[in-house]
C-alpha cells in the first residue's frame, strides 16, 4: 500500500472513531443556584465507564447501572416512563420486544428490581459525585410523582 492510501485510510478511521465518540457523548447542562447559574457538565458513557467532567466512575462491574445510565443518556429529556425503564434496563436484550408482551406478575417483579437499581444506583453516584465536586448539591435519578417520570438529575 503506498504512503497516501495509509494516509487516507487512517483519516477516514480517525473520523469515524470521532463521530462514535460524538454518538456515545451526551452534554447535559445543570441550573445551580449560585452567582454563575449554569455549570456545563459533560456526561459520557463508554466501554462500560461513566466520565463526568474527566472524573471516570467505572460501572464495568455494574451492567445494569450502565444500562440505566445508557437509557437517560438517549432520552431527549433525560426523563424515563415506568415502562420505558424496564423496556430499555430490563427487555431489549431478551426475546420479549414489548412490555405488552410479558405477565402482569414479572412487570411488577421487574419494576420492583428497577427501583433497587435505581436506590442504588443513586446511592453510589451521590457518593462519588458529591457537592464538592460539582460545587452545589445533585441529587441523581429522581421520580416525579405528578409527571410519573424518572430524572436522571434535580439539583435542589
Amino acid at each position: 500500500m503506498s504512503l497516501l492510501v495509509q494516509n487516507e485510510r487512517l483519516d477516514q478511521l480517525i473520523k469515524e472513531i470521532s463521530d462514535l465518540i460524538s454518538e456515545l457523548e451526551s452534554e447535559i447542562t445543570i441550573l445551580s443556584t449560585e452567582k454563575n447559574p449554569y455549570k456545563k457538565v459533560t456526561i459520557r458513557y463508554l466501554d462500560g465507564n461513566m466520565i463526568i467532567n474527566g472524573k471516570i466512575f467505572s460501572l464495568v462491574h455494574k451492567p445494569l447501572t450502565g444500562k440505566l445510565l445508557q437509557a437517560f443518556l438517549a432520552s431527549e429529556d433525560l426523563t424515563l416512563t415506568r415502562q420505558e425503564l424496564i423496556q430499555k434496563v430490563y427487555l431489549d436484550e431478551s426475546r420479549l420486544e414489548h412490555t405488552s408482551q410479558v405477565s402482569d406478575r414479572l412487570l411488577e417483579s421487574l419494576y420492583q428490581n428497577s427501583l433497587k437499581l435505581l436506590s442504588r444506583a443513586r446511592v453510589s453516584f451521590s457518593k462519588v459525585f458529591t457537592p464538592d465536586f460539582f460545587g452545589f448539591d445533585v441529587e441523581w435519578f429522581v421520580y416525579d410523582a405528578k409527571k410519573q417520570i424518572w430524572k436522571l438529575y434535580r439539583v435542589p
